[in-house]
């Protein structure tokens, strides 16, 4: 399994292109392409790697996690898959956009809303999906035991959290959600969010200042 990490758009939003080495079947996680060198870069990723994309995954609804759709759409003829709990963030994303002084296209509707237990194929490994909200109601985390990696969006970061003062956050649900994800995977997973770099499940149970009550360590 190979991971390609692109931030993007004004937010700084990161997409991860995952792709199997021998099939080149491919997912893109969150493509929120905004600038035209950004779209030019994934375009030319997919075409030089010959990338075949089976599917487009958002981790949540939030704009900065949907502006880039409908360009990946029309790049890939892939179907976008999200939960059904954050429809509502399409159907507003456009008046959503104006309040950041940014002009999209009206997104479509996802193709495909995901179920908990839905488990998805890329080549010679999966992904599990679990239902993680509090930063938003529809927040999902991507898990792949067979590599060790979760896509979790803006759920946790290094040292800190997603932010809940945003519709449908709360913060009692979202700590819920991180230690329902760090109970069902080991230390060594590592965390791919939705902003800033990686870390570890590890790492954010042992240091992470707004964990640290969830697992009692003084």
């Amino acid at each position: 399994m190979e991971i390609i990490r692109l931030p993007l758009n004004p937010f700084q939003m990161n997409c991860y292109i995952c792709y199997d080495k021998s099939t080149l079947d491919c997912f893109i996680f969150d493509p929120g392409v905004y600038y035209k060198e950004e779209k030019e870069k994934l375009k030319n990723i997919i075409e030089s790697k010959t990338l075949k994309v089976k599917k487009i995954f958002n981790t949540h609804g939030h704009l900065d996690h949907i502006l880039g759709n409908e360009y990946a759409i029309k790049l890939t003829g892939a179907p976008v898959y999200a939960h059904e709990s954050d429809i509502y963030f399409f159907d507003n994303a456009v008046e959503q956009a104006r309040l950041f002084n940014i002009e999209i296209d009206v997104p479509s509707q996802p193709d495909k809303l995901i179920s908990v237990d839905d488990v998805y194929n890329l080549g010679e490994s999966t992904f599990r999906i679990l239902h993680t909200p509090g930063h938003s109601d529809g927040s999902l985390s991507f898990i792949n035991d067979e590599n060790k990696f979760i896509i979790c969006g803006d759920l946790v970061f290094q040292g800190s959290v997603g932010r809940t003062d945003l519709p449908g956050g709360n913060m009692e649900l979202l700590l819920d959600s991180v230690k329902k994800l760090f109970n069902s995977v080991d230390d060594d997973y590592t965390l791919l969010p939705g902003h800033m770099s990686e870390t570890t499940v590890g790492n954010e149970r042992n240091y992470n200042q707004f964990l640290i009550g969830l697992y009692g360590k003084d």
